[in-house]
């Protein structure tokens, strides 16, 4: 199995447990404060952000930046796994075999 395979399976496993542990502890925060403490968070929120949203294009181009640097990270994570299973596990030579009993 190719290691930048490998290395890409492990990041989206690693961001995908980091993801679900951040959505996991939201859910529990506000499980702890109660229906009434989230809905009044949402209510601030709605009257900050979306009574007056911005315009189409900043919208836009925040998007194409988030989405730039999840990536960024997705392709460092993967980059990071992809040397570190490379020093623990170093490329065979071609025209070796690995068989037992060879």
């Amino acid at each position: 199995m190719k290691r930048d395979f490998v290395g890409r399976i492990g990041a989206w496993i690693l961001l995908g447990l980091l993801f679900g542990a951040y959505v996991n502890r939201d859910y529990v925060k506000w499980h702890q404060r109660g229906l009434d403490a989230f809905l009044a968070s949402e209510r601030a929120r709605f009257e900050q952000s979306m009574a007056h949203p911005a315009p189409a294009a900043v919208t836009f181009v925040a998007g194409m930046l988030v989405v730039a640097v999840f990536i960024g990270v997705y392709e460092l994570t993967a980059l990071a796994i992809t040397y570190l299973v490379k020093a623990v596990a170093p490329e065979e030579r071609e025209g070796t075999d690995r068989t037992l009993g060879d």
